[in-house]
Formats: C-alpha cells, structure tokens, sequence
C-alpha cells in the first residue's frame, strides 16, 4: 500500500512538473534577461529532479517485481514444506531456504523503504523550486545559491 501512494506521489509530481513548464512558458514573455536567466537555471533543476523521480520510480518498480517473485518463491517453499514433512533433511534444507528468502525479502522491504525517503526528499526539493518559481526574482536567486551550496557539502 505504502508502493501504491508512492506511485500516485510520483504521478503527482509528473503532473506538476508538466503544469510548471506551462506557467513557466507562460511567464517568460516579457521577463528581463536576469529573471529569464533565474527561471532557465529553475527550468533546469526541475529536469534534474524529474530525472531522479523517473529513476526512483524504475527502481520502485523493480523492487515491487523482484519483492513479489520472492513472496511467491517463498510461497512454493512453505508448501513444499508442508508437503514434505516426513522428510527431516529436505525439511531442513526447505526452512533454510524459507529464512534466505524472509532474509531477501525484509532487504528489499529496507531498499523500497529508503528508495521512498530518497523519492519524499526529491519531492520535497521539487516543491521547494516550486515554490521559489512562484516567489521568482531575487529570492529564486538566493534560493539557487543555497541549493548550489547544499550540492557542494552533499558532494
């Protein structure tokens, strides 16, 4: 369920970015040069950002598709299990098997989990440029500058 809300958030921010570059379009004619400048720099940013949700979103995916391949392994393996009770050392080798995949799936669960933290952040930036296109000028600017200065300590 937790897959399905992000899914519809990434949906979500596709629809704002395509709404953004209208708005952008549609306020860049009679800009000066150093407003244009700020909104080519935003209109920038916004790529980027749109390129990271479309990665997370494949790796969500990704995830999801592996995630299920496992629970259904495991599935078979708890039947064979059941099925195979009178036998200790096949019983054995299957609940070694069943652990390795509860093992495989809880990682998985961990990765869609921090791939979703790093999608909210990614969000979060967006809407922040957002919001910093809507204010515009001096504070887009300054708002640049700052993202500019996280970039460098996160490198």
């Amino acid at each position: 369920e937790e897959l399905n809300k992000s899914k519809s958030e990434l949906n979500t921010a596709k629809s704002e970015l395509a709404r953004l570059k209208q708005e952008k379009e549609s306020m860049s004619t009679g800009m000066e040069k150093g407003q244009k400048e700020v909104l080519e720099a935003k209109e920038s940013e916004i790529k980027k950002l749109a390129a990271k949700v479309t990665h997370l979103e494949t790796d969500v995916e990704k995830l999801l598709f592996e995630k299920a391949a496992l629970e259904k392994e495991k599935e078979q393996l708890i039947n064979q299990l059941n099925d195979a009770r009178s036998n200790s050392s096949n019983n054995q080798a299957l609940e070694t098997k069943v652990r390795e995949l509860t093992e495989q799936v809880r990682v998985f669960k961990n990765e869609l989990s921090d791939k979703e933290k790093a999608f909210k952040q990614e969000k979060a930036d967006l809407q922040k440029v957002i919001d910093q296109m809507k204010a515009g000028g001096e504070q887009a600017a300054n708002a640049e500058l700052d993202k500019v200065k996280k970039d460098l300590e996160k490198a």
